[in-house]
């Protein structure tokens, strides 16, 4: 059986080593950044109530400089606990549309404080809008949904009936739930989930992973990881620190990356 993560000295030695020459395939286009970044400080409860700011960007190869990681958009998250084991979670997700607009997808959840963040209830609001003016490009679409007993169902503007097995999180509360898995755990997370809380994606695995020492802001730092697999998604690398803040996602082409001052276009 694989020693804990406070454990394990020897393994975490040899990261460190090898995080020097081979950075890990999710950081690849991250140099710049993490050369810049300055760990988040101070204490930390991820069953507390909080907000998370995260700047989205498109991360690829370039012909003239190499890779890049180009701003894109920015995401919100709000947590706050309720009675009865759930919680209330915000999210406020903007990304380009073009070169003028942004889409804009807000979204109030109830989820349960299980594993996975299981979704109990939900209304998102989508729209897009300038990305100067805020002016608004689209009518707002606004849907509503909940999950009992593997039965989703989506009301508002197009109603539908899914069945799917649970736990069925949303991508923002797997951003949620992901911080409060426990260092020590060895088992895979297995669940469906609905990205967006619109597309189904059946078959999903939130593995965790060691713990891998990288240079952050000039200096060697710690982190803790879960790699996300599934059917219909691209892989997904969870990065936290030791306080369980979730610090960076990035999957495919898209990163989200720790920034305090993140900023949405339009509220």
């Amino acid at each position: 059986m694989a020693e804990s993560f406070r454990e394990n000295k020897d393994v975490l030695a040899l990261q460190a080593r090898d995080a020097g020459s081979a950075p890990h395939r999710s950081l690849l286009g991250l140099g710049e950044f993490l050369k810049g970044f300055s760990m988040p400080e101070g204490p930390f409860d991820p069953r507390g109530e909080w907000e998370h700011r995260y700047r989205v960007c498109v991360v690829r190869m370039t012909p003239q400089e190499g890779w890049a990681c180009l701003p894109s958009g920015a995401l919100i998250l709000r947590r706050k606990p309720l009675d009865g084991g759930r919680l209330e979670l915000a999210a406020y997700f903007g990304a380009e549309h073009g070169a003028t607009a942004m889409d804009r997808l807000d979204a109030q959840m109830v989820c349960k404080a299980d594993a996975a963040g299981s979704l109990v209830s939900w209304q998102t609001r989508a729209f897009i809008h300038e990305a100067k003016s805020g002016a608004a490009v689209s009518e707002p679409v606004v849907e509503t949904g909940s999950v009992a007993g593997g039965e989703i169902r989506f009301s508002g503007a197009h109603k539908k009936t899914l069945r799917a097995p649970e736990p069925i999180p949303s991508n923002w509360s797997l951003f949620e739930a992901v911080q409060r898995l426990a260092p020590e755990r060895e088992t895979p997370l297995e669940f469906s989930m609905l990205e967006e809380l619109r597309l189904l994606r059946l078959n999903q695995r939130l593995v965790p992973k060691p713990p891998m020492e990288i240079q952050v802001g000039g200096r060697a730092v710690l982190l803790r990881r879960f790699e996300h697999f599934g059917d219909g998604v691209l892989p997904y690398t969870y990065w936290l620190d030791g306080a369980g803040r979730l610090l960076f996602a990035v999957g495919g082409l898209r990163a989200y990356l720790w920034d305090a001052k993140a900023e949405l276009d339009a509220k």
